[in-house]
């Protein structure tokens, strides 16, 4: 009975919670954006018993450990390079059990010709494995480019949980002769 009962909570709570979320999005008042609940939901939300508190709470435990197997998403950011010519910064390092892992890169030509970024090494918790990432950003510009080792290759290492990733990155230009950069070994610990 305790089961049932903290399940139609479960349920009332939640179905409260989206609906000031609606009320939020829908108010024109409301330029904060934040999203915060009424005070209707806020007090609805305190006025649940203390014992299915503890059943609700496991329950949502449970699920979020779920979820957290199947993606491990970062918010990270490290400027690998700066210099006068281009920038390289990592960003959003994600674990996904179907997609592998990723990392974003934003890549900031400031040159006046074409640079190309490659990895040409690299290795995840000191196991050797290539993201395959080479990309082209034309002159003065700046974009975010995924660099994604798959789930394949994480399995056949026998990755579970990415703690370091190493990475040779090269840096070319291709103005009237190629000239290369940049090649450097960085470390990133998502």
């Amino acid at each position: 009975m305790k089961k049932y009962i903290a399940l139609i909570l479960i349920c009332i709570l939640s179905l409260c919670v989206l609906g000031g979320c609606d009320v939020a999005e829908n108010n024109p008042s409301d330029t904060s954006g934040n999203g915060t609940p009424t005070e209707s939901v806020t007090e609805a939300m305190t006025a649940i018993p203390t014992e299915t508190d503890a059943l609700a709470e496991e329950d949502t435990q449970a699920s979020e450990e779920g979820a957290s197997q199947t993606e491990n998403s970062t918010a990270y950011a490290k400027t690998l390079v700066e210099t006068e010519e281009f920038t390289v910064v990592i960003t959003d390092c994600a674990t996904d059990a179907d997609a592998g892992f990723t990392m974003n890169a934003y890549l900031e030509n400031k040159t006046d010709t074409t640079l190309e970024f490659k990895v040409t090494a690299s290795a995840i918790n000191n196991k050797d494995m290539h993201p395959d990432f080479a990309c082209d950003v034309k002159a003065g510009e700046s974009l975010t480019a995924p660099m994604t080792w798959t789930a394949d290759k994480l399995a056949q290492r026998r990755v579970t949980e990415v703690k370091e990733v190493k990475i040779e990155l090269q840096v070319i230009s291709y103005s009237d002769e190629v000239k290369l950069l940049s090649s450097d070994i960085y470390t990133i610990n998502p």
